[in-house]
C-alpha cells in the first residue's frame, strides 16, 4: 500500500507499507475510525513528515520496524499493486466509517489535518476583551497546532490556548447574555401584571368615589 502526505494541493507517495489489524489505540493514543494502523517497509521520502506525529515519531524515516496511525484517506494502491492482495482492513474500515457517531469531535479534527497543512486558520485576537486596547492581531491555527491535540502526548502550543481562551470567552458572555434576556423579560411580565392590577384598583376607587358623590 502507499501512504502518502497532503502537498500543498496534492498528494505525495512517501513510503510503501501495509495495514494491521488491531485496536484503535495506536501509541496510547485513541485513534477514530478513519485512522488505520500501519508499518512503513519502503521509505521513499524519508524526510517528510508523517501525518499523525507522536514524541517518538514525526518523520516517515522514524517509522521504520514500528506501528504508526495513517489516515485513511490518504492510504491508497500504487500502480504497481493489485487489490486481490491487499488486506481487507481497508474495505473494513470504510464499513466502520458508517457507524461511526453523527458527532465525533476527535474524528473531525483529524479530517482537518489535510486542510490545514498548507493552509492554516486565521481567527480574529480581539485583545480588547481581555484589557489590552488598540491592539491588532491575528491567531494562526496551524497543523502542528491540531496534530499536537490529536496525538494527545504533547503540551499544548501557545496559540491552542489562546484560541481555547477565545472560545471561552464568548461563551462565557453569550450566556451571561441568555441570562439578563430570561431575566428581564420576566421583569417585564412582572411589571405588566403589576400595572393592570395598579389600573384596576384605581377603576374600582374612581368608581366608588363618583358613587359616593352621588349619593
Amino acid at each position: 500500500m502507499g501512504l502518502y502526505v497532503q502537498s500543498q494541493d496534492c498528494t505525495k507517495l512517501v513510503a510503501l507499507g501495509k495495514i494491521h489489524d488491531g485496536p484503535s489505540t495506536i501509541h496510547c493514543v485513541a485513534y477514530a475510525n478513519d485512522v488505520v494502523r500501519v508499518s512503513v517497509e519502503k521509505v521513499i521520502d524519508g524526510e517528510a513528515e508523517v501525518p499523525l506525529a507522536t514524541s517518538e515519531i514525526k518523520y516517515v524515516r522514524d517509522a521504520i520496524n514500528t506501528f504508526i496511525a495513517w489516515p485513511l484517506p490518504l492510504v491508497k494502491l500504487v500502480s504497481n499493486e493489485h487489490s486481490g492482495i491487499t488486506p481487507d482492513k481497508v474495505s473494513n474500515a470504510a464499513e466502520l466509517n458508517n457507524d461511526v457517531p453523527k458527532h465525533d469531535p476527535l474524528r473531525e479534527l483529524i479530517k482537518t489535518l489535510v486542510d490545514i497543512y498548507d493552509k492554516p486558520v486565521e481567527f480574529v485576537w480581539d485583545l480588547t476583551e481581555f484589557g489590552i486596547p488598540n491592539v491588532n492581531s491575528s491567531l494562526f491555527l496551524t497543523y502542528i497546532d491540531v496534530s499536537e491535540i490529536t496525538s494527545g502526548d504533547k503540551c499544548l502550543n501557545i496559540a491552542i490556548l489562546q484560541l481555547w481562551t477565545m472560545y471561552m470567552n464568548e461563551w462565557i458572555m453569550a450566556w451571561v447574555i441568555d441570562q439578563c434576556m430570561d431575566s428581564l423579560s420576566l421583569n417585564l411580565y412582572t411589571m405588566q401584571r403589576t400595572d393592570v392590577g395598579n389600573v384596576k384598583n384605581i377603576s374600582k376607587n374612581g368608581l366608588r368615589n363618583r358613587n359616593d358623590n352621588c349619593t
